[in-house]
């Protein structure tokens, strides 16, 4: 027996309760998020006296797993939010989902009966293992309390390795009970990272983007976790590459640089998505090509030659033809790339950066129409978009107020922008607020929510006041589900079917929602109004509300329907269908107006 072994062996007797808090702590934790209740209260109790950890006590469990994942994304960490069993932990399904689909890396840890009750149909039994079978990397559940450790450990090890995600950890009562000596919390040795790029496909990666004549350089959310911002700019500026983002790749390569065109999608800017319709040969780094951004697959790939680089392989060649597929960290496939690329490209790379970067100026100067009452969305921007600091993040809920945040905000740094992309969960914002601003203590958190997503998840200021966070809370108010309206206007005939709130009876007062939770609050329905709210904010020591009154009738648009191609994209600032600029601002970039139709 080893010297350590024998020093465990002697040791005092531990609860399965406290060897979770230990692994926590070995593992970096200091906040959990989460609500209690009966089967995971012996891990409360150990959490009570453990002066290490600390634990915010949400207002629904969704909050909490939104939380941890806020958290995540703000800090680069992986996250931990906690509930009880059955409708406890099923609560933390949604979060778990959403996790799932955005690739953030969180544990979450969830009570259960006892281990002689498991499939009775006790109190409160709820088979979380198969629930959360396809919304996770793995999930455990220890038997007992010697299995706790190793188990929560390889959770936090597979969370974070490879492509983040969620994992989930069923504890059942009794081996939270169970006392158990020798049990050693600290994590093993990670397993060896295989992600370096195979040199055959690097070169033909670099054979292919110095022979192409109009590349561009796509980002997605992989990139982020790759932590490659330095490597991505510098590729671009040697190989003179547009660069075009998903919406959680904002910021990677800094938005203010003239390289940058924006963000792509069904609600993409023009510049962006032209730019990515006209490519010749696209190096997409840990993007996964969804239907928000491809539309018809067919179409979207026709004329293009793809270079697919993703931690992944499942993804590679998955959803588009990828003639090189690279399955690598994106990092280390950037620093190849740049040993390997020798030829800038000539003229026509020249040339094509030029026009990409003509593009994007015709989007800088983009004016909305005049509202017709309260302000334009993008007014609301950017007046936020005015104070924001470097180190500020600001959070989304889900719905037109999310697009025109991704749309009109911009970042210069990864991960101060956090949205709830893949699954699109209205209520991410405000918890997700929570986590970020309990990650990044020195950090305001905006929250840009609409009036039914804030809804959804409101009761969360409760938290924020409770916790004494610098979370502001912008609610653009329309008095509709925005979104939903936009569609059933364009695809069924203007039907509105359970959409309207306006001045019906329900629709909340939010300033007096906010203060019946202790939290201050302003109304904003001009520029001038939205500018003397924002200053009281930002001077208030703890959270804040602003209810927005914003035009009703502003759109997202220039769009692309679901599942249709770039000839529909268009609305707003696109003059017809397909066709993404004037006469006049074609002229500017230097195409001809037919040269932008699909």
């Amino acid at each position: 027996m080893s010297a350590n072994a024998a020093a465990r062996a002697t040791e005092p007797e531990r609860s399965g309760a406290q060897i979770v808090c230990e692994v926590l702590k070995a593992n970096g934790v200091d906040v959990v998020f989460g609500y209690g209740g009966g089967a995971i209260l012996h891990f409360y109790d150990a959490l009570h006296r453990d002066p290490d950890l600390r634990h915010v006590t949400v207002r629904h469990e969704q909050g909490a797993a939104h939380a941890a994942a806020g958290y995540a994304r703000a800090s680069g960490n992986v996250g931990v939010c906690v509930a009880t069993s059955g409708p406890g932990v099923t609560n933390l399904v949604t979060g778990i989902m959403d996790a799932h689909l955005d690739s953030v890396p969180i544990v979450a840890l969830g009570g259960q009966v006892a281990t002689p009750l498991i499939g009775r149909d006790a109190f409160q039994e709820t088979d979380m293992l198969s629930i959360t079978a396809s919304i996770t990397k793995h999930a455990f559940q220890p038997r007992c309390a010697a299995e706790i450790a190793p188990a929560v450990s390889a959770a936090f090890e597979i969370a974070r390795t490879g492509r983040p995600g969620p994992v989930y950890v069923d504890l059942p009562k009794d081996a939270l009970i169970e006392t158990v000596s020798g049990v050693d919390p600290r994590p093993g040795a990670s397993p060896e990272a295989r992600d370096e790029p195979e040199q055959g496909a690097i070169e033909s990666a670099a054979r292919l983007l110095e022979g192409a004549r109009r590349p561009v350089l796509l980002l997605g959310g992989g990139a982020v976790t790759a932590e490659c911002r330095a490597e991505v700019i510098a590729l671009a500026e040697r190989l003179r590459l547009p660069v075009v983002c998903t919406i959680n790749a904002k910021g990677l390569f800094p938005e203010s640089h003239p390289q940058a065109l924006g963000m792509i999608g069904m609600y993409g800017r023009k510049s962006a998505v032209w730019a990515l319709h006209d490519a010749d040969v696209v190096l997409a780094l840990g993007c996964r090509f969804t239907d928000r951004i491809t539309g018809k697959v067919d179409a979207f790939s026709a004329g293009k030659r793809f270079i697919h680089v993703d931690l992944d392989a499942y993804e590679l060649g998955k959803n588009v033809p990828a003639e090189v597929a690279v399955r690598a960290d994106a990092r280390r496939a950037v620093e190849a790339l740049l040993a390997a690329c020798r030829d800038r490209g000539g003229d026509d790379r020249r040339a094509w950066l030029a026009r990409a970067v003509a593009a994007r100026e015709v989007c800088v100067r983009c004016v909305p129409h005049a509202a017709a009452s309260g302000m334009h969305p993008k007014e609301v921007m950017d007046a936020l978009g005015e104070i924001l600091r470097p180190r500020d993040v600001v959070t989304t809920g889900v719905g037109q107020h999310q697009m025109f945040a991704c749309h009109f905000l911009e970042f210069d740094e990864p991960r101060r922008l956090i949205t709830s992309a893949g699954a699109g969960t209205m209520g991410y914002g405000l918890p997700a607020a929570i986590g970020a601003a309990m990650a990044c203590p020195d950090a305001t958190a905006y929250v840009v929510d609409g009036d039914g997503s804030f809804q959804m998840t409101g009761q969360e200021l409760a938290t924020a006041a409770q916790e004494h966070l610098r979370v502001i809370v912008l609610v653009l108010d329309n008095g509709q589900l925005g979104m939903v309206r936009q569609w059933q206007d364009r695809e069924y005939e203007g039907r509105w079917e359970a959409v309207r709130f306006d001045d019906r009876p329900g629709h909340p007062d939010f300033v007096t929602f906010a203060s019946a939770f202790g939290v201050p609050g302003a109304r904003a329905a001009s520029r001038e109004e939205l500018g003397r709210a924002l200053a009281r904010a930002r001077a208030h020591d703890g959270p804040y509300l602003i209810h927005v009154a914003i035009d009703p009738i502003a759109d997202n648009f220039p769009m692309m329907p679901a599942g249709r191609t770039f000839a529909e994209y268009g609305g707003n600032c696109v003059p017809a269908p397909g066709r993404f600029f004037t006469d006049d601002e074609a002229r500017a970039i230097g195409i001809r107006g037919e040269e932008v139709r699909s």
